[in-house]
């Protein structure tokens, strides 16, 4: 169909995280940035994406996509599940950046 479009796609992705530091009873915003960062995060798997191209009567309106992303590996699991190996997954809308 011309309106609407299917993808699947593998990724991977890494990167390190600055930690901030809260202040009790304080909201979020008010957290101050440290000159530490997180270890190193990385994860790899498969995605699937539909893309709804029009939408009718509203022809202007920007494409929606839906993102079905399938992290089969992670090189630092969370303590409650240990497993590097594993299904897990993300929804998403659009993109994240």
């Amino acid at each position: 169909r011309n309106w609407l479009s299917m993808d699947a796609y593998l990724f991977a992705d890494a990167g390190v995280i600055e930690m901030s530091r809260l202040v009790k009873n304080q909201p979020y915003y008010a957290s101050t940035p440290t000159t530490t960062v997180s270890d190193f995060r990385m994860d790899a798997g498969l995605g699937f994406a539909a893309t709804i191209k029009k939408w009718g009567v509203f022809e202007k309106a920007k494409p929606l996509t839906i993102r079905f992303d399938m992290p089969f590996f992670i090189n630092r699991p969370p303590y409650a599940s240990p497993d590097y190996l594993g299904f897990r997954y993300v929804i998403g809308i659009n993109r994240a950046f």
